[in-house]
């Protein structure tokens, strides 16, 4: 009975970490913000799914007595995988940004080198997601002041889908640069000038009457003998 009892306890067992382990491959396209204390409580945000990438803001409060310990204050904003063991479903190279933060209604500056992580093999920074503020680890992505406690949090953040960015570039028309439209004058020919032949006709006409001068001399010569 006792060997019945312990091959259910071990079958059972192996089937729950059967069970998470697909649900730890599987994993999802959620994300969240996360603030409070690491050594006090962790307050998570509303869940939402970024798996069609775009911009995206998430807000989320609590006492301020959570987050009093400024070496111990956490704000993040993660996959919804706990650990290293946990993968999730965005894909490798997503590219999550925060590009906004404001704390207790005020605009916070933020370092964009330290406001930036990558998806890879399955996760996202460790699962710890883009960590803005965590100085016990030595993270902190604000260029200003660190509040000694603060009550509500608003990130505004975008998710990039591996390849976008190339294929926004390679869908840009390039610029044509219209060259201006030269138009070539026709280029003119010159008719050569044609050189009038002299009139033929009026030599002719004269030698005609040159030919008649001696007939009418001798017709003269003629009518004067028969006067005679």
């Amino acid at each position: 009975m006792m060997k019945k009892i312990l091959s259910l306890a071990v079958a059972a067992a192996l089937a729950l970490t059967l069970s998470l382990s697909a649900f730890a491959a599987a994993g999802d396209t959620n994300m969240l913000l996360e603030i409070g204390d690491v050594f006090g409580t962790l307050v998570q945000s509303e869940i939402i799914d970024v798996s069609a990438g775009g911009e995206f803001t998430l807000t989320t409060s609590l006492d301020s007595s959570l987050s009093t310990s400024a070496d111990a204050s956490f704000i993040g904003v993660k996959t919804t995988a706990g650990n290293v063991t946990q993968q999730t479903a965005l894909a490798d190279g997503t590219v999550v940004t925060v590009t906004g933060l404001s704390i207790d209604g005020t605009e916070v500056s933020l370092d964009s080198a330290a406001s930036e992580s990558v998806v890879e093999n399955g996760v996202l920074d460790g699962n710890n997601g883009v960590v803005l503020l965590f100085k016990m680890g030595g993270l902190n992505a604000l260029t200003g002041d660190v509040p000694a406690g603060f009550t509500s949090v608003t990130v505004t953040f975008t998710v990039t889908l591996p390849g976008e960015e190339s294929s926004d570039a390679e869908t840009a028309e390039p610029e044509t640069v219209t060259e201006p439209e030269t138009t070539s004058e026709p280029e003119t020919v010159t008719e050569p000038e044609t050189t009038s032949e002299p009139e033929t006709t009026a030599p002719a006409e004269t030698g005609i009457a040159l030919a008649l001068v001696p007939m009418a001399i001798a017709a003269a010569g003629v009518v004067i003998s028969k006067r005679r």
